[in-house]
């Protein structure tokens, strides 16, 4: 077994599984938060050392050139909005805004990536939450009335992935979060995800947000791996996390069948050697 960290031995991270795989998907998603508002604390601090004279907009738009990219902060005009929010640097903050208008609105919606692979497998701070949902146009003004105060928002490129079943980025600005949304894709992988989606609580008394199966999770982060020629060693981590967290109760005729139908049969084979699994 390939371990996550080259200090750390194979003995030690099969204790650190044998914890997670005890503790509650609330209780993974608790560490997440306090992973990810540690690590803003201390770059929001770094900042402040090295540019003494920034103003509140000037940190807030060096972290997120740091974390995400300049050119989507200009785009989003984040700095207007910032100057007047107060910054709250937790994740579930970035997220419930965006989930409770998918449920309101009932549009059929999901989650993925980090914060996903962190409910699944290994957890670890991250300033990325990424969505996916079933908008259509008919949606965007909705979006943008309950949106706008609390997210640094393009109308003009929010119909746009629409119109081409893309994606689209925004900036939860209290907590500098970056939140993509991806549109669903009229494929038969698409339903197969679909019809396995997972309901977790994340918080205490909260309500329950969709999730990507662990299986699926997997196999999509396999396929952004692929599409990112396979040299992101902290994503290649994240999909082995799942892999050995989820372990033996994994869906392998599943897996095994998509990643053939994605032409990722080789990589899947590669994470189940370094994940230490048999199948």
């Amino acid at each position: 077994m390939r371990t996550q960290s080259s200090d750390t031995s194979p003995e030690a991270e099969r204790v650190l599984i044998g914890l997670i795989r005890k503790a509650s998907v609330a209780k993974r998603f608790k560490s997440v938060r306090s992973l990810t508002t540690f690590a803003a604390t201390l770059n929001l601090q770094n900042i402040k050392l090295q540019h003494p004279d920034a103003s509140k907009e000037e940190v807030g738009l060096l972290f997120v050139a740091d974390h995400h990219s300049r050119a989507l902060a200009d785009s989003l005009h984040l700095a207007a909005q910032h100057t007047t929010t107060e910054l709250s640097l937790d994740l579930l903050h970035a997220i419930v805004p965006m989930v409770e208008v998918f449920i309101g609105s009932e549009i059929i919606y999901y989650m993925q990536g980090t914060v996903a692979n962190s409910l699944y497998g290994m957890q670890r701070a991250t300033f990325d939450a990424h969505l996916v949902a079933d908008l259509c146009i008919e949606h965007v003004d909705a979006l943008l009335a309950q949106l706008t105060s609390a997210y640094a928002i393009d109308e003009q490129t929010i119909r746009e992935a629409i119109g081409t079943r893309t994606a689209f980025d925004m900036i939860h600005i209290a907590s500098l979060v970056k939140v993509r949304v991806s549109l669903m894709q009229n494929n038969d992988y698409q339903e197969a995800i679909r019809q396995r989606l997972q309901k977790h609580v994340l918080f205490e008394n909260g309500f329950t947000v969709c999730v990507a199966s662990p299986e699926d999770v997997i196999l999509t982060q396999l396929l952004e791996y692929r599409a990112n020629r396979e040299i992101a060693d902290d994503q290649w981590n994240e999909i082995l996390g799942v892999l050995k967290v989820q372990g033996s109760t994994l869906d392998f005729a599943y897996l095994n069948r998509w990643a053939s139908e994605s032409r990722l049969s080789d990589l899947l084979k590669r994470g189940y050697t370094d994940a230490g699994l048999q199948e």
